[in-house]
């Protein structure tokens, strides 16, 4: 089986001693790394091939995707807040979280996390409803996400962007409004606090996100969401 290697030294991630470090630092350095990148891709925007530049991603993460292209031959999506802030809403939280959806099977995630538990010693995974969870001992967690229907039906509009994270490593980052279905799917708390926060302050097509989440049925969910945040929705169904 290959292994993938990445060029990046691993000295570009810095050592971390507590949790409350941890959060603080996270929550620093992603909202720097952020803007870091905004900066850059003014000048920068898109890659030859039409490709954006990514903002900071752990040398572990970088790791995984790319041993998912070169062993599993799928791509990957990154969805959650990141996602949401590489496609323009504005940054309010740090996150320790890096959510990633691949169409890979059971089996291969647990060659996944196999892999990088001995690659990174100290690493750990967890089977959740969600999905697969690995956390690396620098404080990161990588959420590779189970298949959801409405993923798989919408596969290539998915393909919504594409952000290279390292020389040979690139992911998808779907469209604003596949974002705000995925959260509105997950229902979690946190989920829903990122929804309410994408609604008032993202950009989106709000006839694109009403056709969209018709095919959740979840049209009553949203638009009630929507209210509470002084957003004005309407039926997929109504001009």
């Amino acid at each position: 089986m290959k292994q993938y290697a990445t060029k990046r030294s691993r000295s570009a991630l810095a050592p971390i001693r507590s949790s409350t470090t941890v959060r603080r630092a996270k929550s620093d350095d992603f909202q720097a790394s952020l803007t870091n990148a905004k900066r850059k891709n003014n000048r920068e925007t898109t890659t030859k091939n039409g490709e954006s530049i990514s903002a900071f991603w752990p040398l572990e993460v970088i790791d995984a995707i790319g041993y998912v292209k070169q062993n599993f031959a799928k791509d990957s999506f990154v969805i959650g807040i990141r996602a949401m802030y590489d496609q323009g809403v504005p940054f309010y939280r740090g996150t320790e979280d890096i959510d990633v959806y691949s169409p890979i099977s059971v089996e291969q995630r647990n060659k996944l996390a196999k892999y990088l538990e001995k690659k990174y010693p100290r690493t750990s995974s967890t089977w959740r409803d969600f999905g697969l969870v690995i956390k690396f001992p620098t404080g990161y967690e990588l959420d590779v996400n189970r298949s959801l229907d409405y993923m798989d039906a919408h596969y290539e509009e998915m393909k919504g962007r594409v952000v290279r994270i390292d020389e040979m490593v690139k992911v998808y980052v779907p469209p604003i409004e596949d974002l705000i279905i995925l959260k509105l799917i997950s229902g979690r708390k946190k989920d829903m606090r990122d929804l309410k926060h994408a609604l008032r302050t993202g950009k989106y097509d709000k006839g694109i996100l009403m056709e969209k989440v018709r095919y959740v049925n979840l049209e009553k969910k949203l638009i009630n969401l929507a209210a509470r945040v002084g957003v004005k929705l309407s039926p997929s169904n109504q001009k």
